[in-house]
């Protein structure tokens, strides 16, 4: 999902830097072309002053004159244009969609990793207390065969996470050691709960009975 929002992200705004790109184009083009009509201007002021000087073309002083002011402005035009062009700061809203991308690119993975962060940490308030539990006697010792699972030794104390944190694999339940720092799958025979050490209102009583409950009948199916 994250791979198929970033690819769309990125092309919608590749799309975008395309149109701005050929914009840009079109901009530069026509800038050429009215730089070669205002060249063209000055040559064809430049030619009548070539005839004008070679006696070519009979005019007065006034045609001359002419000739000179039409030069002189077509050049003065030009060189405005050129340092117009030189001096006024580009489009302000051209870095726009740059920094959307960027923000966008940034931001929404930070949101979504504190948002995660955030759920990681709700989830595991029971692990320290802060949050309701069941407090379990280890009846059996235990050592670990998997990554997922804890080792422990008969008449440690763990604790059981709520319901709603408990994984769907029947024969086991989340726990974790008294100080928090071992946390993984028990065995649920190995175990017996004692005592409810915080309120919780999404794991009760009921629910520890019904966890046990799954556990037995999915090992009577296994027997039978």
């Amino acid at each position: 999902m994250l791979n198929a929002t970033h690819h769309a992200v990125f092309n919608s705004f590749q799309a975008v830097f395309g149109a701005l790109d050929e914009f840009g184009r079109l901009k530069t083009q026509i800038h050429c072309l009215l730089a070669s009509t205002a060249l063209l201007k000055w040559l064809r002021y430049i030619w009548q002053l070539l005839l004008k000087c070679l006696r070519l073309k009979v005019s007065g002083d006034a045609g001359m004159e002419e000739a000179w002011m039409g030069v002189r402005k077509d050049s003065d035009a030009l060189t405005t244009q050129e340092i117009t062009s030189q001096l006024v700061p580009s489009n302000p809203f051209r870095w726009l969609p740059s920094l959307m991308f960027w923000l966008m690119a940034i931001g929404v993975p930070y949101l979504m990793y504190q948002s995660l962060g955030g759920m990681v940490d709700e989830s595991m308030k029971w692990t320290t207390g802060n949050d309701g539990y069941y407090e379990a006697l280890a009846t059996e010792d235990h050592y670990a065969e998997e990554n997922d699972n804890i080792s422990f030794k008969r008449g440690d104390i763990l604790r059981v996470a709520p319901r709603e944190y408990q994984p769907r694999k029947l024969g086991y339940i989340l726990a974790c050691s008294t100080g928090g720092k071992k946390v993984g799958l028990v065995p649920i025979k190995k175990i017996r709960l004692t005592r409810r050490v915080a309120e919780s209102s999404a794991f009760t009583g009921q629910d520890a009975v019904q966890l046990f409950d799954d556990a037995h009948a999915f090992e009577n199916n296994l027997y039978d």
